[in-house]
């Protein structure tokens, strides 16, 4: 069940991260006022921040962890 290669997940790392610049262009672009673009630019970065550190910390998962209790018993098979 191992994965090989880049995440499939990783485009939504590159859609998320590519918000803030495309923000801060479109901003000084079209002139729109930086009240409006820092607030979007600051959410996009953190959203994008915490997927990435959510996907680098599940990397290595491969499903079966010790922690998935799949019969809702307790047991943990030790």
């Amino acid at each position: 069940m191992r994965r090989t290669g880049r995440s499939p997940r990783s485009w939504l790392l590159v859609l998320v991260g590519g918000v803030a610049p495309l923000t801060l262009v479109l901003g000084t672009e079209f002139h729109i006022a930086q009240r409006f673009t820092t607030p979007i630019v600051v959410v996009a970065l953190l959203v994008f921040a915490s997927m990435a550190l959510w996907f680098h910390a599940s990397g290595q998962a491969s499903g079966d962890e010790w922690w998935q209790d799949d019969h809702c018993s307790g047991w943990r098979g030790y």
